[in-house]
């Protein structure tokens, strides 16, 4: 099947599974029913608390930025 990306990706694979004659089975396992579509989608990995790569990656890069700061009436970030 091709890949597809953006929304509604996950019902776009559930219809190319059925065109192909494909009964999907959907399986709910943690780390898997979320991906990055749009930049909310990061924050909601964050907020879902498993241990994935994606979110393990995520964890660095906010620690990484943690540190820069806004001053107050810049919108420019500073460390």
């Amino acid at each position: 099947m091709a890949l597809t990306f953006g929304e509604p990706s996950f019902a776009r694979h559930l219809e190319t599974a059925r065109q192909r004659g494909l009964i999907p089975r959907v399986l709910t396992l943690p780390g898997l029913g979320l991906d990055v579509d749009a930049p909310e989608d990061l924050a909601a990995i964050l907020a879902e608390r498993t241990d994935t790569e994606t979110q393990r990656l995520l964890e660095r890069w906010r620690a990484r930025l943690a540190p820069v700061t806004t001053k107050p009436g810049s919108p420019i970030p500073t460390r």
